[in-house]
C-alpha cells in the first residue's frame, strides 16, 4: 500500500475479496462454506472462485468486496498513511536540522572567510592609499623644489640681465652725455671767439649805445604808460560816483596828455626811425657780411652733429629695445612654461582626488550592500519559510535534471512531487496537532 491501490496485483486482489467473503459468512454465521476456500495455496483460490460461482449469494458477496476492494483499503489504510507521513515529517524535520547545521557552518565559515579576505583587502587598500599618498607627497615636494629651483634660477637670469642692461645703459648714456658735454663746450667756444670778435668792433658799443638809449626810452614810455594806466584806473573809479562834476577837467587833462604823449610817441617814432636807418644802412649789412656766414656754418655744422648723434641714439635705443623684448620674451615664455606645469599638476591632482572619491563611493556600495546582505540573511535564518524555499531548492539543485530529462517524466511523477511538496507545508503548519 505504501505505492497506491494500483500497485497491488490481481492474485492478491482476488486473495483479498475471497477472504473478505469468508469472513462475512462467518460473522453472519452462515454454516456452508466452500471448503476450497479454507486453503491458502493458489490453485485452492481458483477452485474456491469456482465454487462461489455456483451460488449467486457467495458470487455476489465476492463480487461486492472485490469492487470495493479500493474504498475498504483506502478506509483501513489511513493509520498507515498516518505513520508514513509522521515519518517523513520525521525524516524532513531531521533533513532540515542536518541542513541548517550545515548552512550555519557554511555561512560561518564563509562570514569568516569574508570577514578575514575583507580585512586582508582593507589593509592592502589602506597600504595602497599610504603608499599612495607618500608617492604624491614625494612627487609634490619634487616637483616644488624644482619649480623653487627654476624659479630662483630665472629670477637671477633675470636680475642679471637687468643689471648688465642697466650697467651697458649707464655707459652709453654716460658716452653721450660726455659727447654731448664736448659739443656744447665746442659751441661755448665758437660763441665765446664770435663775442670777442663782435667785442674788438666798435660796432657794439653802437649797439650798446643805441640799445641803451633805446631800452631808456622804452622805460619812460612803459613807466609812462604804467602812470598813465594808475591815472585811468583811478580816474575810472573817480568816474563811476562823480563823472558829471569832474567831466571837464578830465577832459582838458586828457587833451594835455594826449598831447604829451603824441609828442613823447612822435620822438620816439623819430629816434626809431635813426635806429632802424642805422641798422639798414651799416650794421646790418656788415652783419650779413661777416656774422651770417659764420652762422650757416656753425648752424650746419650743429645739424650735421646732432644728426649724427641721434641717428647713434636711435640705433642704440633700437637695439637695447630688441634685447630688451628678447628678454621679456624669454621671460614670458618660461612663465608660460611653468604655468602649464601647474596646471598639469592641478589636472592630476584633480584626477586623483576624482579617483579617491569614485573608490570611496565604491566601498560605500560595498559596505551598505554587505550589510543588508547579512542583515537579509540573519533575517532569513529566522524564517521557516526561507529554510523552506532553501530546502526545495537545494533539493531540486542536488536531484536537478536537464529540461529534455524532464520533459521524459510521466504528469504522475510531478503530482508525487507536488503531494509531497503539500505534505511537507501541511506538516509544518499542522505536526504540532499530530499526536498519537
Amino acid at each position: 500500500m505504501a505505492n497506491g491501490f494500483e500497485s497491488i496485483d490481481t492474485e492478491t486482489r482476488v486473495e483479498t475479496a475471497i477472504k473478505l467473503s469468508i469472513c462475512e459468512f462467518q460473522a453472519s454465521g452462515l454454516g456452508e462454506v466452500p471448503a476450497n476456500c479454507m486453503v491458502g495455496n493458489l490453485d485452492s483460490m481458483m477452485d474456491c472462485m469456482f465454487e462461489l460461482e455456483s451460488s449467486s449469494q457467495w458470487w455476489t458477496t465476492y463480487s461486492g468486496n472485490y469492487q470495493r476492494l479500493s474504498s475498504i483499503c483506502y478506509e483501513n489504510v489511513l493509520p498507515f498513511e498516518k505513520e508514513q507521513i509522521l515519518k517523513l515529517f520525521l525524516n524532513i524535520t531531521e533533513l532540515y536540522d542536518s541542513f541548517g547545521d550545515d548552512i550555519n557552518i557554511k555561512l560561518h565559515d564563509l562570514m569568516f572567510q569574508m570577514e578575514r579576505e575583507s580585512e586582508n583587502h582593507l589593509n592592502d587598500l589602506a597600504t595602497m592609499f599610504h603608499d599612495y599618498d607618500s608617492e604624491l607627497r614625494n612627487m609634490t615636494d619634487k616637483n616644488r623644489i624644482i619649480l623653487e629651483n627654476d624659479l630662483h634660477l630665472f629670477r637671477n637670469k633675470v636680475s642679471d640681465i637687468f643689471y648688465d642692461t642697466s650697467e651697458q645703459l649707464e655707459v652709453q648714456i654716460t658716452e653721450k652725455n660726455d659727447q654731448l658735454l664736448n659739443e656744447v663746450s665746442t659751441i661755448h667756444h665758437i660763441m665765446s671767439d664770435l663775442v670777442d670778435e663782435l667785442n674788438k668792433n666798435d660796432i657794439k658799443l653802437k649797439i650798446k649805445d643805441l640799445k641803451d638809449e633805446n631800452i631808456n626810452n622804452l622805460q619812460d614810455l612803459v613807466e609812462m604808460s604804467h602812470d598813465m594806466r594808475q591815472y585811468y584806473s583811478r580816474n575810472n573809479e573817480l568816474v563811476n560816483t562823480e563823472l558829471e562834476n569832474f567831466l571837464m577837467g578830465l577832459k582838458t587833462q586828457l587833451g594835455g596828455m594826449s598831447r604829451d604823449l603824441s609828442e613823447s610817441q612822435m620822438e620816439a617814432i623819430d629816434l626809431l626811425q635813426g635806429f632802424n636807418s642805422i641798422l639798414h644802412d651799416s650794421l646790418l649789412p656788415s652783419m650779413t657780411n661777416e656774422i651770417v656766414p659764420e652762422m650757416i656754418n656753425f648752424k650746419n655744422s650743429v645739424l650735421q652733429e646732432w644728426t649724427v648723434i641721434t641717428s647713434t641714439l636711435n640705433e642704440d635705443f633700437a637695439l637695447w629695445n630688441e634685447e630688451i623684448f628678447g628678454t621679456f620674451n624669454e621671460i614670458s615664455e618660461k612663465l608660460n612654461g611653468t604655468k602649464e606645469k601647474l596646471d598639469d599638476i592641478d589636472v592630476r591632482i584633480s584626477h586623483i582626488h576624482k579617483n579617491i572619491i569614485a573608490l570611496m563611493k565604491i566601498f560605500d556600495v560595498v559596505w551598505k550592500a554587505g550589510r543588508t546582505a547579512m542583515k537579509y540573511g540573519c533575517a532569513s535564518l529566522k524564517n521557516k519559510y526561507s529554510w523552506l524555499v532553501c530546502c526545495a531548492v537545494w533539493s531540486w539543485s542536488r536531484y536537478s535534471v536537464s529540461w529534455t530529462n524532464i520533459k521524459k517524466f510521466p504528469p504522475k511523477r510531478f503530482y508525487q512531487w507536488g503531494a509531497v511538496l503539500l505534505s511537507i507545508y501541511l506538516g509544518a503548519r499542522t505536526g504540532s496537532l499530530i499526536s498519537f
